[in-house]
């Protein structure tokens, strides 16, 4: 009879699964587009994007798209860019749930017909997230399309 002792080194890695296929950023105008995936409302809360809104000197600022209801799904969105002239950038964001047809079925629509975030006047290193909320049930994969003109 032989007993032994193993004695190992357990690595542990934490992989996040997002549940996103993919971003689309189609981005012209000096802003960089960083989604930051998928999430579950802790919180609710009402719309509260204010139409041309301008990027902070420092800091994040955010918004909800659409009204946040506890318990569901949540992708977010953050802008930021280097731009310094105040400038207004049309801003529009679709996404997508699933395989059905060929892109799948759109979650949301934000951005029609008009919205803008507006560059800072002056330097600054902020930020705009806004947050998305896309329901209680989703179909997976997720798909993102972001552009700013």
């Amino acid at each position: 009879m032989v007993v032994g002792v193993l004695a190992a080194t357990l690595t542990i890695t934490t992989t996040n699964y997002s549940g996103e296929i993919g971003s689309l950023h189609n981005t012209s105008s000096g802003f960089a587009v960083t989604d930051n995936g998928l999430a579950i409302v802790a919180n609710g809360g009402g719309a509260n994007y204010v139409n041309n809104t301008q990027v902070g000197a420092s800091g994040d600022q955010p918004f909800n798209a659409n009204a946040l209801v506890a318990g569901h799904w949540v992708d977010s969105i953050t802008f930021s860019t280097t731009l310094t002239d105040s400038s207004s950038h049309k801003v529009s964001v679709t996404i997508r749930s699933g395989t059905s047809g060929a892109l799948g079925t759109a979650l949301l629509t934000f951005g029609s017909p008009s919205t803008f975030i507006q560059a800072p006047t002056g330097s600054g290193s902020g930020t705009i997230t806004i947050y998305f909320d896309l329901g209680s049930s989703i179909t997976t994969p997720i798909t993102v399309y972001v552009n700013v003109s």
